[in-house]
């Protein structure tokens, strides 16, 4: 059997987990990626074929050469299709022009006899890419929605990661359940090598040993509800001058009024209670972040899913969460971290609290080698690929 996996040229170490389990079967996988994915050890193996179309993806370059690469890409995934002897094609993200992707594009793939599985990452992009969606209250009905309806019939099968979102496609675009396939999230690689220790870590970023660390990471953006966190943190360092929070990851592009507010919050906050580091953080650094910290915070507003749990997760960090998204199905309340009850300063608050009160924070150095056990039993590549292989196998 011959995958084509076309990435989009999406999120590297999701693609990368998939592909070293897929690659453990008996099979040829053309892999469809860009310059991010390009000289990745996982790629190194006889029954993988790298073909990379996307190329450079610089934001920062000029309009001409933008334009010119996103036509050649096109151009190139056209001329892929119709020569590839591969009969299945798992579409992990859309390319740039998401109505063509969903609509016509699709229909090519449909036309040229092809055999089409989509992994849903995000239903409505609205509710995690648009500012105002958050800060104007601005609710609209997703603009893509007839498009995307289309894509999800034209499909022959639908992957989510988590029974939310599963149930909002049911509902919202009356496709069968029997389409859709729950595979959840796999885990994040970079935390199972890790060989720096928390003193160690702590040292790295000039944080006091006795502190209790607080971690915020990953991109900001006004879905992502920083502002609770840090109007939370202020009341929580009243209380207990221990505390201490490290924000670590670049702003979301097109979100600059929300991102203002942030920084203003940030710079309220005394010195010595703070490490905020608005940049992309390089893996090579990632593992001083989750080693320093006692606790991961996800105090999102919406989410459909999170990668960074799994990252956590394969550091051995506890997680303390809204209740939105994957969060409930991957979090295991007093064992794998606290569901904040409500979307508020208050109710985070309790949940930082309730976990710092808690014996995974007393045994951290235990609950950090249980939740590692529990994310490799749970969400290994292997057993994910495994899953995946199932689910093309029906097709």
């Amino acid at each position: 059997m011959i995958i084509s996996l076309l990435t989009g040229g999406g999120e590297k170490h999701y693609q990368l987990g998939l592909i070293s389990g897929l690659a453990r079967h008996d099979l040829i996988i053309e892999v469809i990626g860009s310059d991010k994915m390009a000289g990745s050890e996982e790629l190194n193996k006889n029954n993988i074929r790298f073909i990379n179309l996307r190329g450079d993806q610089n934001y920062n370059s000029n309009l001409f050469n933008k334009i010119l690469r996103i036509v050649k890409y096109y151009l190139k995934l056209f001329n892929y299709v119709m020569k590839t002897d591969s009969k299945l094609f798992h579409i992990q993200w859309l390319n740039k022009f998401y109505f063509f992707d969903r609509t016509l594009l699709t229909l090519f793939y449909k036309v040229m006899g092809k055999k089409l599985v989509f992994t849903v990452h995000d239903v409505d992009k609205n509710k995690v890419v648009t500012e105002d969606y958050y800060t104007k209250n601005e609710k609209k009905q997703y603009n893509g929605y007839f498009s995307t309806k289309l894509m999800y019939n034209l499909v022959d099968c639908l992957i989510v990661h988590n029974n939310r979102v599963k149930k909002e496609i049911i509902e919202n675009y009356r496709i069968s359940g029997e389409k859709i396939v729950t595979i959840p999230h796999g885990i994040n690689p970079l935390g199972l090598t890790n060989d720096v220790s928390s003193k160690d870590a702590r040292n790295k970023l000039n944080i006091s040993t006795d502190k209790k660390v607080i971690l915020f990471f990953g991109n900001i953006a006004a879905n992502k509800g920083l502002e609770i966190l840090l109007d939370c943190f202020n009341d929580l360092i009243e209380t207990d001058g221990r505390y201490f929070l490290i924000i670590a990851g670049a702003p979301r592009i097109k979100q600059d009024t929300y991102i203002a507010s942030i920084v203003e919050r940030i710079n309220k906050v005394k010195k010595e209670y703070i490490l905020s580091n608005l940049t992309f953080i390089p893996d090579g650094d990632i593992k001083y972040y989750f080693m320093s910290a006692d606790c991961l915070v996800l105090p999102y507003k919406f989410v459909y899913q999170s990668g960074v749990t799994y990252l956590a997760y394969s550091f051995g960090l506890p997680v303390i969460a809204t209740d939105v998204g994957n969060f409930r199905e991957e979090i295991v309340e007093g064992e794998t971290g606290f569901i904040s009850r409500n979307n508020n300063k208050e109710s985070f608050k309790l949940a930082i609290e309730e976990y710092f009160n808690s014996n995974l924070y007393k045994n951290i150095i235990q609950t950090r080698i249980s939740i590692k056990e529990y994310a490799v039993s749970n969400y290994s590549w292997d057993k994910i690929a495994d899953t995946h292989l199932s689910a093309y196998n029906k097709l």
